[in-house]
């Protein structure tokens, strides 16, 4: 029986050469440093969901922001597979606040905390990094090991 795919997203937001991460309180990834997003809502769009998860997660309003890579993830454990659509902020107001999902800091981007966030992050972060667009696919273990990675550079449509 095929998997059914669940769009998601994930907000990534740059300051002053400093990123801002959260530490995921509960559920799928808890305890991991990640940027802050979910799934979409009946009728939403990837753009609408992208703004609310990050407004409901460190209470910050999205602005402006554009879209930044996609992934494909898959899991043999997963109840479905996850298509990411990345995103980076490009303008937003308010100040990050601890919420009952995520704990919000800001890291230098010289000292991303690499070994406690997803293993994928080394892989598409440093090409986000560089303003750059990236896709591929990851496929992952029982463990959330890596054991198929396909990310890589990538002019994405808007």
């Amino acid at each position: 029986m095929r998997k059914q795919v669940e769009i998601s997203t994930l907000c990534l937001i740059i300051k002053n050469r400093r990123i801002l991460l959260g530490k995921k309180k509960r559920g799928l990834g808890k305890g991991f440093w990640n940027g802050f997003g979910g799934r979409l809502e009946k009728n939403e769009t990837i753009e609408e969901a992208a703004a609310r998860e990050t407004r409901e997660e460190c209470g910050i309003k999205v602005l402006k922001m554009e879209v930044a890579g996609r992934i494909f993830f898959k899991a043999r454990h997963f109840k479905n597979d996850l298509l990411v659509y990345f995103f980076k902020v490009l303008k937003f107001t308010g100040k990050p606040q601890e919420t009952s999902e995520m704990k919000p800091k800001w890291f230098n981007l010289k000292n991303i905390p690499f070994d406690k966030m997803w293993p994928d992050d080394r892989f598409w972060m440093p090409i986000f990094l560089k303003n750059q667009q990236f896709k591929g696919t990851v496929v992952f273990d029982k463990n959330f090991s890596i054991i198929k990675n396909t990310i890589k550079k990538a002019l994405l449509k808007q």
